[in-house]
């Protein structure tokens, strides 16, 4: 999925379907219960308030931590060797999990790089650190490309990106009602995005009355 490409025509197309999006608006804080929401810009009251902060969920819903844990991951862009571009011009996307780590790899296509990252959790930092990937950063993420390339030496590290994400401790998502007009929607741990319009979609139907609220946070979780 080409994430950046996906959400940049989704905030344009909810622009022309006149969603009012409020844009570098920090929320400060969020009442639940009574279904209010206090910006930079002020007090804003709704009908139903759903919290997807991703890695800043805690600062909006500290209770939540422990349960709930940003984690600082990083993925490296490499240029392989010029003897193995046109196999990987032509792979599918790759997930590694005889070691001890969890290796994915992205082929490169419609103008990307090679990417590579490791599915083992930092479990560190919070979402408003700086995204400058140190050599602490990389030096497991490339541990983990030693072990899923042959020959990675002669690899070149094209560029190191941090993000930040949310995990839980069976990697599972957390949908769920917070208080009387409030929703805590965490679809995160890493493959949230792919799934992430599945979510939505399920909670839409719980806010609207088409499906039980009762029944979403199971769901949600792949319990039931």
């Amino acid at each position: 999925l080409f994430a950046a490409r996906i959400i940049a025509d989704l905030a344009r197309w909810l622009g022309e379907a006149g969603v009012d999006i409020r844009a570098h608006t920090r929320v400060r804080r969020v009442d639940a219960a009574a279904g209010r929401v206090e910006t930079d810009r002020g007090l804003e009251a709704a009908d139903v308030v759903v919290v997807a902060a991703g890695a800043w969920v805690l600062d909006l819903l500290p209770g939540q931590k422990g349960r709930l844990v940003p984690s600082r991951q990083t993925v490296l862009y490499l240029a392989p060797p010029p003897r193995f571009e046109a196999a990987w011009a032509r792979a599918p996307v790759i997930l590694d999990g005889s070691g001890t780590r969890g290796t994915y790899i992205l082929p490169p296509a419609a103008g990307t790089r090679l990417k590579l990252g490791d599915h083992s959790f930092t479990r560190r930092g919070q979402g408003d650190d700086d995204r400058i990937a140190t050599p602490a950063d990389i030096e497991p993420v490339e541990a983990a490309a030693r072990d899923s390339l042959v020959d990675f030496d002669d690899y070149r590290i094209l560029e190191a990106k941090v993000c930040y994400y949310t995990v839980t401790a069976d990697e599972r998502f957390v949908v769920e009602p917070i208080g009387r007009a409030g929703w805590l929607m965490s679809a995160c741990s890493g493959h949230g995005f792919k799934l992430a319009p599945l979510i939505a979609a399920g909670l839409a139907d719980a806010i609207v009355g088409r499906r039980s609220a009762e029944e979403i946070p199971a769901w949600a979780a792949a319990r039931g």
